[in-house]
């Protein structure tokens, strides 16, 4: 099992990435990468908006959005396989 010391860093650890992302603004940093991307978002994502999915693959100069209905936070772990289709239609 997990010790108590174990968790309590897993939970510093989280809290201090959580609180690095609460103060970071990176909104200017997408529009100057000029690589290809495959932007993959589940459409019923409580936790990141679909709507910031959709802003990513605007401001990234060479996107691809995807987007899975019926898909949450997770689409690689609750809709493995399209995700995989997406990536080699995108990558292959």
């Amino acid at each position: 099992g997990i010790t108590y010391a174990e968790l309590s860093e897993t939970v510093d650890a989280l809290a201090a990435g959580l609180e690095a992302l609460r103060v970071s603004d990176l909104r200017a940093s997408p529009a100057r990468i000029d690589l290809p991307a495959t932007v993959i978002h589940g459409c019923r994502d409580a936790l990141v908006p679909v709507e910031a999915g959709r802003w990513l693959g605007r401001t990234l100069p060479r996107a691809r959005l995807i987007e899975i209905e019926g898909a949450a936070h997770l689409p690689f772990m609750s809709h493995a396989a399209q995700v995989a289709e997406a990536i080699e239609s995108a990558h292959g």
